[in-house]
């Protein structure tokens, strides 16, 4: 595990990746399933003209389009994710991005629906929400949905902005999964973004960080000891086999 670790490192570790998530709903604030008219599944099909590249389950169901540095897939729920990079500028993110938000709209415009980019769906209960065709969902909402009710939550109910960043050292790596971590309770604070939680006015000022924090016990929160200085990718690849399988 650690030689795996060590073999991400990138000779120029100033690359950054993003995924960002959204949330479809009709004008009126009904949520956009995967299938049926208009659905997740049409506006996928729709996207292969800009984005040729379709991955699809053993039964045929479109659940991916992509192009070179590009993918469009979904959440759990059908969450519409864009997944791009890696960049060396931030304005090439930005550029990416931005043209993806204007694919989306010529699609989903004629059709009055919404695109949201809000860290909870903001009009329906996750356990509403109904999963796309991929086994994986259905068993981990069975194993979170155990645990508690956030599991399903995060699954159906959540939308999120992801970064991946490159790393240089073992050194590098570990600088950053350190200042990651300090950084949480800012970023928590400023992007939080979820005004609204199960179709009521949210019971908590960060919503998502209590998602976050009670979904699933064994591999949430801070990794333990990665603020101590002779913390090492050894001790960190130790956590990770100890970590319950789902």
């Amino acid at each position: 595990i650690v030689a795996y670790f060590e073999s991400g490192a990138k000779a120029s570790s100033e690359r950054l990746g993003i995924e960002l998530e959204h949330t479809l709903v009709r004008a009126d604030g009904t949520p956009v399933p995967y299938r049926g008219p208009d659905g997740v599944q049409w506006l996928l099909g729709e996207l292969l003209e800009d984005y040729p590249e379709a991955s699809r389950d053993p039964e045929g169901d479109l659940l991916g389009v992509a192009r070179p540095g590009e993918a469009v897939t979904i959440e759990p729920a059908a969450q519409v994710e864009l997944s791009a990079g890696p960049f060396s500028r931030l304005a090439d993110a930005e550029a990416c991005f931005s043209a993806f938000e204007d694919a989306l709209a010529a699609r989903l415009d004629p059709v009055d629906t919404q695109v949201l980019t809000v860290g909870y769906h903001p009009t329906a209960r996750a356990v509403d929400l109904e999963l796309i065709p991929k086994r994986r969902y259905k068993l981990m909402n069975m194993y979170l949905g155990a645990i508690s009710m956030f599991g399903i939550c995060m699954m159906r109910g959540s939308a999120s902005t992801q970064v991946s960043i490159d790393y240089s050292s073992t050194e590098d790596c570990l600088r950053k999964m350190r200042l990651a971590f300090a950084l949480v309770p800012l970023l928590s604070l400023i992007c939080d973004n979820s005004p609204v939680f199960e179709d009521a006015p949210r019971p908590h000022r960060l919503m998502r960080t209590e998602i976050w924090e009670k979904c699933d016990p064994d591999r949430c929160g801070v990794v333990p000891g990665i603020m101590d200085p002779g913390f090492t990718l050894r001790d960190y690849a130790a956590y990770v086999l100890d970590t319950p399988a789902i």
